[in-house]
């Protein structure tokens, strides 16, 4: 993000797109800038201005198709549901549960691991699933129903030792997982083999078993904790 200041408000541009952010002490002038200024979505963080334990403020928005809001700590979500035209969904702090049934369109996904959540698996357009601090008690995806399809997952700071109850995710093209311990094989990914092209890992010193990975019909390009296993780009 490049956020900047631009006159009383602070504003995203990216590939021609403009982004809003929100601004608890300037909160209705945020919802007129917004509505008559011809942009895509919105962001939040305590760093530039946002304070709110709630998006009741999401009522008064019109044609809201991004969000982006990080260490956020709500108390109330519900303002969420009325954001119909929403395609790229970014939100990371405490908050509560949220029903995905609600957001059909959804094609980008960033959320942390909240038990709570659900229906997930109504997500039927996800082509980027972002997803942090998956930490169970059963170290394990069995109770997590990821989306049914995406071209590229990635996980961040996971407590699972291997991939064998990863679901959902048909037509992975591209995954990655960052900083998860406990990893120590990538069995599991074969579920995926007639499709995926990529494998990055980074920060998971106790991987050892993936050599089977060689054998994936269309994968290019695999890197493991820095060092580049397979590259069939060059």
């Amino acid at each position: 993000m490049a956020i900047r200041r631009m006159g009383n408000f602070f504003v995203d541009i990216e590939k021609g797109k403009k982004y809003l952010g929100i601004d608890s002490d300037n909160i209705k002038g945020c919802i007129e800038e917004y509505n008559t200024g011809n942009y895509e979505g919105i962001f939040g963080n305590y760093g530039f201005g946002f304070k709110e334990d709630n998006f009741d403020f999401l009522h008064e928005l019109t044609n809201v198709k991004s969000i982006w809001f990080w260490e956020v700590n709500l108390k109330n979500t519900e303002g969420i549901y009325t954001l119909d035209s929403l395609g790229s969904f970014g939100l990371h702090g405490k908050r509560n549960g949220i029903n995905f049934a609600k957001f059909p369109n959804l094609k980008v996904l960033s959320t942390d691991w909240i038990s709570s959540d659900e229906n997930l698996e109504n997500c039927l357009n996800i082509h980027g699933f972002y997803l942090w601090h998956h930490k169970p008690k059963e170290k394990n995806f069995e109770k997590y129903h990821f989306p049914p399809c995406s071209n590229e997952i990635q996980l961040n700071w996971s407590n699972v030792s291997d991939l064998n109850t990863l679901n959902g995710l048909k037509g992975i093209k591209r995954f990655e997982i960052h900083r998860s311990r406990n990893l120590v094989s990538l069995k599991g990914l074969e579920k995926y083999q007639d499709t995926l092209e990529e494998v990055i890992v980074d920060t998971c010193g106790r991987l050892s078993d993936y050599k089977f990975l060689g054998k994936f019909p269309k994968l290019k390009f695999v890197s493991i904790n820095g060092n580049v296993v397979i590259n069939k780009n060059d």
